[in-house]
C-alpha cells in the first residue's frame, strides 16, 4: 500500500489529484460542496465548516500519512471528491470515503463513481481492505454497498449525532474477483429487485466523508 501525493492518478476515464495539490479556486469549489444541504447532511459531521477551518484541514493534509483527499474528474469535468482515513499501513487497509458534487447527484453515473473510487483504492493505493460505515436508514446506500460485495455486520454499530451507522468491510480478494460484472446498472437493477427495504431511502453514491 502506497500513496504518492505527488501523483496524479489515473483510471479509465477518471482522474484523481490529490489535495495537496489544488488550486486556490479548486479549495473554494470544495468548501462550497462539503457545506451543500445535499452532502454535508451523509456525514458524519454534518455541521457547516467555515472557510478558515477548511483552509486549515487542507494544509494540514501536507504532513499527515493518515488521512489522504483527492477530487475526482471525468473526462476532465470535476465529479467528486474521494478520501481514505484511518489509514493503516502494516495492515494495508482504510477507511473509504466519497461523494459526487451536487452539480452531478442526477447524473447517472452513480455506480460508475462508486466503483471506480473501490477499484482505485484497491488498485491504485493497494489497499487489502476497506471499511467503513452507512446510515441505517439509507436503503439505496445498503444495496448499492452490498452489491459491491461489502459484508455488513449488523451488531457492529456505532452512534453518531442520533444517527446508527452499520460497519461494513469489504476485502480486496472479493472485488476484484467480481469486479468484471459490478459496473453495469442491468445487474445492479436485477441485484436490487431481490432486496426488500421498509427504510427511507437516500443518495447510494454517497459514502461518509470524514471532514
Amino acid at each position: 500500500m502506497k500513496i504518492d501525493k505527488n501523483k496524479y492518478y489515473e483510471l479509465g476515464e477518471y482522474k484523481f489529484k490529490n489535495f495537496t495539490h489544488l488550486s486556490e479556486e479548486d479549495k473554494l469549489s470544495v468548501w462550497k460542496w462539503r457545506n451543500d444541504e445535499s452532502i454535508r447532511k451523509f456525514m458524519y459531521n454534518s455541521d457547516l465548516i467555515s472557510l478558515e477551518d477548511h483552509l486549515k484541514f487542507i494544509d494540514s493534509l501536507f504532513n499527515r500519512d493518515d488521512v489522504a483527499y483527492w477530487l475526482v474528474s471525468k473526462k476532465d469535468q470535476v465529479v467528486g471528491v474521494t478520501n481514505l482515513t484511518s489509514i493503516d499501513y502494516q495492515f494495508s487497509k482504510a477507511e473509504l470515503g466519497y461523494y459526487m458534487i451536487p452539480e452531478m447527484l442526477n447524473s447517472g453515473i452513480g455506480l460508475d463513481f462508486a466503483f471506480t473510487n473501490v477499484l482505485f483504492a484497491f488498485s491504485c493505493i493497494g489497499c487489502t481492505s476497506l471499511f467503513g460505515g452507512i446510515d441505517k436508514l439509507n436503503s439505496n446506500a445498503i444495496i448499492l454497498d452490498t452489491y459491491l460485495g461489502c459484508k455488513l455486520n449488523n451488531h457492529d454499530i456505532d452512534n453518531i449525532k442520533d444517527i446508527k451507522y452499520i460497519r461494513w468491510t469489504l476485502q480486496s480478494e472479493d472485488f476484484m474477483r467480481t469486479k468484471d460484472i459490478l459496473n453495469d446498472y442491468r445487474n445492479l437493477v436485477r441485484y436490487s429487485s431481490f432486496r426488500t427495504s421498509k427504510v427511507r431511502r437516500g443518495p447510494s453514491h454517497s459514502r461518509q466523508y470524514a471532514q
